[in-house]
Formats: structure tokens, sequence, C-alpha cells
């Protein structure tokens, strides 16, 4: 008999894909626990190539020699840091999401150590040449 509910195929209904949408899925710890384990590496992958071109944009021609390049550790310094600062914030708002606090916590620590992993590894790249 039809009790006014839609049934979507697979069986679910109106009611139950809102509350999915509302938030169900996205604060699931698993799906928080993947976003918090993929995505540092991904930035990390994005970012090295980033670092590379905006170095190659300002590198002086010739000799080095008399030249100050204070300037151009600085901007490099600057771009790590803002890097570390990416993955921080990265961190805080996958770790939000969670329904308890425990889930917060183990979240938050992942992608922590997954975060710390992917900075070492994109400095050991940029340092590597």
């Amino acid at each position: 008999m039809f009790d006014g509910r839609l049934k979507l195929a697979g069986g679910i209904d109106g009611d139950d894909m809102k509350a999915q949408l509302d938030g169900g899925v996205m604060r699931s710890t698993r799906a928080l626990f993947a976003i918090a384990v993929s995505t540092p590496p991904v930035l990390g992958v994005i970012f090295v190539p980033l670092f590379l071109w905006v170095q190659s944009l300002g590198r002086p021609s010739g000799s080095l020699q008399g030249l100050d390049l204070t300037p151009f550790a600085q901007r490099d310094q600057l771009m790590m840091r803002s890097f570390a600062l990416t993955l921080l914030v990265f961190v805080l708002a996958v770790g939000l999401p969670a329904t308890t606090w425990r889930n917060r916590l183990g979240i938050v620590a992942a992608a922590g150590v997954v975060a710390v992993a992917t900075y070492a590894a994109v400095f050991a790249r940029l340092l590597a040449g």
C-alpha cells in the first residue's frame, strides 16, 4: 500500500536520503577518517610543483656573487609556513564534524600524523632538488 513516501532506487526512502544529506554521511567517522588520511598527501603533490614554479619566477640570472639572497630564503620560508598552516587548518576542519569527542580526537590525531609526514616528505623532496 502507498503511504505517501517516495521510495528511491535501492530501497532508500525520501526521509532516509534527507537524513544522509543533513550530515549523516559526511559526519561518519569512516568517511572523515578516509578524508583525513588521503587529503594531506594530495595537498603535498599539488604544493611541490607550485613551490618550484614560484621559485623559478624570481631566479636571478648570471653569477650569484655579491647578491643578497635573503629575500629568496624569506619567500621560501613563508611558502613552507603557509603550507604548514594549510595542513593545520585542514586537520582541524576535518575533525570538527565528527559526532563524538572520541571520534574527533581520533580523526584529528590521524590527520595530524599524516599531515606531519606529508610536511616532512615535501620538505625532503624540496631539499633534494
